[in-house]
């Protein structure tokens, strides 16, 4: 599926933590890692200086961007990369307005791409000409997941190691992405050291919350969901119904998320914001998942 964030990049609905401790007339996201810049992959490297990125007191995640130049590393998924163009004559509250973010999924780097990566991919590509052409500020970030047991899984049966398997997945989706005409902005790799350095830094801030802990789990693991699968999401015989396996038994310690601190919480995001989750089918589906009672997860 594709995530999309346009007005929501002002912060609303947040907890006023992870919301800006001020507006600036400068570029601002959430990630904090020094990124050279380059306005499409088509653009080639910037001639611009590279910007190196000042954490705010307040929130070290914050970060500003020079205005003459753009960053090429984002944050992926749940970690937005917000973005926008100087305020100076407009007001920080509009040009924010004007920026648009399209992620794809990272996609699994464990097989080539097939249709189902590329249909996601022309879809976002579509929806960012469209709003380039509006006149809007945006930002197209896919990339590659390159973490995982089933990746080590088929670089074993490749006869690779972990690292030289991601490396030609990823190039072969970047390889695609230029033969379909895909002008994205910046393409994540989860084995690079910036990634690496950003999730270090959101990990240590939720550590610091008092969010994370560590638990013991016994249940039914899916290798290709990575996930594990309560009673009824599986099929006669512990059969995951996606995959058509049977899921393990597994037991193991592991660290947890407190995802049910923030049941009140969240649900006063959706009831305060009806339009933070979009279309209104989805944005149904995920509100009565949240009101059915958040689980801590590993």
């Amino acid at each position: 599926g594709l995530e999309l964030a346009g007005a929501h990049a002002r912060g609303a609905g947040l907890p006023s933590t992870m919301k800006p401790t001020s507006l600036r007339p400068t570029r601002r996201c959430w990630c904090s890692v020094p990124a050279p810049c380059s306005r499409s992959p088509r653009a080639g490297p910037s001639t611009a200086p590279q910007t190196l990125h000042t954490p705010s007191k307040r929130f070290p995640a914050l970060v500003s961007h020079n205005t003459t130049t753009w960053p090429s590393v984002f944050c992926s998924n749940a970690a937005r990369c917000l973005s926008t163009r100087s305020a100076a004559s407009s007001g920080d509250e509009d040009a924010m307005a004007n920026s648009f973010t399209v992620t794809t999924p990272l996609y699994y780097a464990n097989a080539s791409p097939h249709m189902g990566s590329a249909y996601p991919t022309m879809a976002a590509d579509a929806l960012a000409r469209y709003y380039r052409l509006r006149g809007r500020e945006v930002k197209f970030v896919t990339g590659t997941d390159e973490h995982g047991e089933k990746i080590a899984m088929s670089a074993e049966s490749r006869g690779l190691r972990p690292s030289e398997h991601v490396d030609k997945m990823s190039a072969e989706f970047r390889d695609l992405w230029s033969a379909l005409d895909v002008e994205y902005d910046a393409f994540v790799r989860t084995t690079s050291d910036s990634h690496k350095e950003l999730v270090r830094g959101v990990i240590e801030r939720v550590w610091e919350n008092g969010d994370i802990y560590k638990d013991r789990y016994e249940g039914h693991y899916c290798v290709g969901c990575e996930e594990y699968k309560a009673e009824g999401d599986m099929l006669e015989g512990n059969v995951c119904p996606i995959h058509q396996t049977v899921c393990e038994t597994r037991s193991e310690e592991n660290y947890f998320f407190r995802l049910s601190r923030y049941q009140n919480e969240l649900e006063e995001v959706f009831r305060t914001n009806p339009d933070f989750v979009m279309p209104e089918a989805r944005r149904n589906e995920v509100v009565g998942w949240v009101e059915g009672g958040l689980k801590d997860f590993s």
